[in-house]
């Protein structure tokens, strides 16, 4: 398993708030565990090799699974 990666991005509302995310990559998929402090959704692009996707990050703490083989998150779509 590679390293833990984590990343964090301030919020809109409220501020001084943040949407925070980290991950480890697996073999078949990579699960990224998010706690998201705004008062509403936030896109982030998951990329993963040379492509990325869009995904609206609900609010509260929780994870998503996605292929493996993601290299970052960047905020915003």
């Amino acid at each position: 398993m590679s390293p833990r990666a984590s990343y964090s991005f301030a919020c809109t509302l409220p501020q001084g708030s943040y949407a925070n995310y980290s991950f480890s990559d697996g073999l078949t998929s990579t699960r990224i565990y998010y706690n998201n402090h705004c008062s509403s959704g936030i896109y982030v692009r998951v990329h993963v090799g040379t492509n990325s996707s869009c995904w609206l990050t609900p609010t509260g703490k929780s994870s998503a699974v996605f292929e493996a083989g993601v290299t970052g998150i960047t905020e915003g779509c």
